[in-house]
């Protein structure tokens, strides 16, 4: 039986290159050089203001439920299909993951089951782009403007213009793949909210902070390939 896998890096002479440079030159002075060449590019590319790059999708779902000031006795509405990064940060800030249904034509996040996953305890949902499918933003927006949910859109497998579509639907901060976008009022929050985590933890810097999600936060190359989850 022959395998077909469900996805996998595109490597070409051009990634290589890139990645040699960054292990030779990418220290010291010049140790961020791709991460903003990254940063602002993927920005201009989306149309976003601004982009943080991370070692993780699961990352960027932490931070973001971090500047939403999500916390333990909240719970955050997630698809039960999906990878289990979608769900562990979470439970990082200490939150409960509330697991809906999906669609059966998308196996994406189904509005309907989002909605009656609802209580007062709600804090926010992540919708989740998967095997190429979407979900229907639609809905799910008007769901969460109803009920003044926050939603995080987690794109870790797609990036373009379908990611931009996680983006306008995101009431405050999204994440995408191994980059996190926000507005200048989420910047702030999240700055905040590292500088509180951080003091309260006793951490040192945001790959302590991340590092329980992010086994690469030193890596001071460019991450082509990645979808990370």
């Amino acid at each position: 039986m022959e395998r077909i896998p469900v996805a996998g890096p595109s490597i070409t002479q051009k990634e290589i290159d890139y990645v040699t440079d960054a292990v030779t030159n990418a220290w010291y002075g010049n140790a961020n050089v791709y991460h903003d060449r990254f940063e602002k590019a993927f920005a201009a590319y989306l149309g976003m203001q601004h982009a943080m790059a991370l070692p993780s999708c699961t990352s960027a779902i932490h931070l973001s439920l971090l500047a939403l000031g999500v916390g333990p006795g909240d719970e955050v509405i997630v698809p039960d299909a999906t990878w289990i990064a979608s769900a562990a940060p979470i439970t990082y800030v200490g939150a409960t993951p509330v697991f809906a249904d999906i669609e059966e034509r998308t196996w994406c996040l189904s509005a309907e089951s989002f909605e009656g996953c609802i209580t007062p305890a709600t804090k926010a949902v992540i919708s989740v782009g998967l095997y190429g499918n979407m979900p229907d933003m639609d809905a799910i927006k008007e769901v969460a403007r109803r009920h003044g949910i926050p939603i995080i859109g987690q794109g870790g497998i797609c990036s373009g213009q379908d990611a931009l579509e996680f983006m306008i639907a995101g009431a405050s901060a999204v994440g995408i793949g191994t980059a996190l976008f926000y507005d200048p009022l989420i910047c702030k929050k999240i700055n905040m909210a590292l500088s509180d985590y951080a003091q309260r933890h006793r951490l040192g810097n945001i790959a302590d902070l991340v590092g329980t999600s992010s086994a690469h936060a030193g890596t001071n190359g460019p991450n082509p390939a990645s979808q990370g989850s």
